[in-house]
């Protein structure tokens, strides 16, 4: 394949992946410490944010780069955006469309699944638990 939306999407997933691999490496180790399991959701969570916030910028470059690498035609990111829908009353550039609708809504998307699973009660929970396992006694 060779299109830009495809070399964004797959390098930012790339990204994306690589993160949440180290959470799901340590979630699935035979033993695991549940405290330490909650701080790498923690840590998890801190660098998805932290990638959204920052990592645009970075992303957007280097797939830029290797599109002149392999010849792939770049879309002028300051153009205007035309969706599916032909017919849109809001006008926004083709920069805001990959930010918005596609970096920061697959890492919201990742953000959303990670509280899901580990809301606030349910790491409570896990919390109090550990504190009964012998280890942790004082």
């Amino acid at each position: 394949m060779k299109s830009f939306d495809f070399v964004f999407i797959l390098y930012m997933m790339h990204k994306i992946f690589g993160i949440t691999n180290m959470l799901c490496q340590a979630l699935q180790q035979k033993s695991i410490d549940i405290l330490c399991a909650m701080e790498h959701v923690d840590i998890i969570k801190s660098l998805l944010q932290r990638y959204r916030d920052d990592g645009f910028d970075t992303l957007l470059s280097h797939v830029k780069s290797v599109c002149d690498k392999y010849s792939i035609d770049k879309p002028n990111m300051d153009d205007c955006y035309r969706g599916r829908l032909s017919q849109q009353d809001d006008f926004f550039t083709i920069e805001h469309h990959y930010r918005v609708n596609v970096f920061n809504a697959a890492i919201d998307s990742q953000l959303a699944e990670i509280n899901f699973r580990f809301n606030d009660a349910s790491v409570e929970l896990l919390k109090l638990s550990a504190a009964l396992h012998p280890m942790h006694k004082l």
